[in-house]
């Protein structure tokens, strides 16, 4: 496991897509996501999986994110580089660690 540092007491780690739990529409956000390093913010991570809509990436900020408000969410998405997040049509990334 590579470790890029620590806040207070927690290790980033950097994140793949199978380290991201799936989330139903009846799963709690607490037991369904983990906790995330999201473009230097911390927040819960998930990926949405419900029947009637595509698979997407869900990070809740716990506070305000500049450019995505209170939540950041995309289907268009990969991670071909652990703790760095390819999103949209555009070839923009951002860097996400899950903290532990």
């Amino acid at each position: 496991m590579q470790v890029f540092g620590s806040i207070m007491s927690q290790v980033k780690v950097p994140i793949s897509e199978p380290d991201i739990p799936l989330r139903g529409e009846h799963d709690s956000l607490e037991d369904k996501s983990i906790e995330v390093m999201f473009d230097g913010l911390k927040g819960r991570c998930f990926i949405s999986s419900i029947p009637w809509r595509s698979e997407a990436i869900i990070v809740v900020f716990d506070e305000e994110h500049p450019r995505f408000g209170k939540e950041f969410g995309t289907k268009y998405y990969f991670i071909d580089t652990p703790g760095v997040l390819s999103y949209g049509h555009d070839g923009e990334t951002i860097e996400i660690y899950s903290l532990k």
